[in-house]
């Protein structure tokens, strides 16, 4: 393994605060008519991490699903990009089923205790446990394997590099890990950044990173290993999304359970803008329905036909939010009971 290590340049400081009016593209019209075609219900999945109870939401029709998999507790799911299969990740191995009829298809024996993502192409996974690992998704054959510890790991949009955030040898997350170029003879780089590393969402230009990082929200250049832009941020112990068409960032700055004061708000960034350009106060919403917010905004994923922004809430993650991207605004609240807790959310990446 060849290791590649630079030092994460600076921070700039920038307000919250500018506020400016956006839209998220549509489609044009048609100039002839057709038949109106129905828009397509994507599940979304999330798996309750103390009994592994799997729930399917439905956004389009605001239906939830669950279903008792019997697997145990500390499971993650992630679903592969053409919605057809489960990864079922867990302490000692992965069990793959089918997304529909959640039928057993495989085993794969690989700890993943920091779960599975799956390449936007389709053709690879990445299993994050007692180290790393890339597997083939056709026969699930070995691409890579490597004993760094990683988490939070994410594909770039032409699946040919890897991102995730790791540890140093005292347990400090303030490495920045990919691994390129795959699938062919990739090259495991590193990087130390200034802070602990949280949430990485790679842009298709190659060299840009949108990163979460303690009391940070960086646009960050990691071919110059500099910072485009950043923002300041207290207690700083959010989530981060950036949408399929790459024009905006949502990031939140919840409070924490240590009674650190944070907002539930969350921030729109305009990435070709360089700028935070609107900012959604959840708290409308919720006072709406008679409901409360906890937190704030926590692990985020997005509709293929870019309709919907689906998430948790941080920090204790009970809360389901349905966010509309047309209309830039909370429609729907659900809340789970105690005895859940669920660890991340995953839906497909191909329409």
């Amino acid at each position: 393994m060849r290791i590649a290590q630079g030092l994460l340049i600076g921070t700039v400081a920038a307000a919250i605060g500018v506020v400016c009016l956006w839209q998220f593209g549509c489609e044009d019209k048609p100039t002839e008519p057709r038949p109106p075609q129905q828009p397509k219900d994507y599940p979304v999945y999330f798996i309750n991490y103390l009994d592994a109870t799997l729930f399917t939401y439905y956004p389009l029709s605001r239906r939830i699903d669950s279903a008792a998999l019997g697997l145990g507790p500390q499971r993650r799911v992630a679903v592969s990009a053409d919605g057809q299969l489960l990864y079922v990740a867990g302490p000692s191995n992965v069990v793959v089923l089918n997304a529909k009829s959640l039928d057993f298809v495989c085993e794969l024996p690989y700890t993943a205790r920091w779960g599975v993502v799956a390449s936007p192409d389709n053709r690879l996974i990445a299993i994050m446990g007692d180290g790393l690992t890339i597997l083939r998704t056709g026969d699930f054959t070995e691409v890579f394997v490597d004993p760094v510890k990683v988490m939070d790991g994410v594909f770039s949009a032409d699946s040919r590099t890897f991102y995730a955030h790791g540890r140093d040898g005292v347990g400090h997350f303030t490495y920045l890990y990919w691994l390129t170029p795959l699938p062919s003879n990739p090259v495991l780089y590193q990087r130390e950044l200034q802070s602990h590393v949280g949430y990485i969402s790679p842009l298709k230009d190659g060299h840009r990173l949108a990163l979460y990082l303690t009391n940070y929200f960086v646009m960050y250049d990691i071919v110059a290993d500099s910072n485009i832009f950043a923002c300041p941020l207290w207690p700083g112990a959010g989530n981060l999304g950036v949408t399929l068409d790459e024009k905006y960032a949502f990031f939140s700055n919840p409070s924490t359970m240590f009674f650190e004061e944070g907002t539930t708000d969350l921030y729109v960034f305009d990435i070709e803008g360089n700028q935070i350009c609107d900012t959604i106060v959840i708290d409308y919403f919720m006072d709406s329905i008679g409901a409360i917010a906890a937190y704030g905004v926590g692990r985020m994923v997005f509709t293929p036909d870019r309709r919907w922004m689906v998430a948790h809430n941080a920090q204790e993650p009970v809360q389901l939010l349905l966010f509309d991207l047309e209309k830039q605004s909370l429609v729907d609240f659900r809340l789970f009971g105690n005895n859940c807790w669920f660890g991340n959310i995953s839906m497909q990446l191909i329409r």
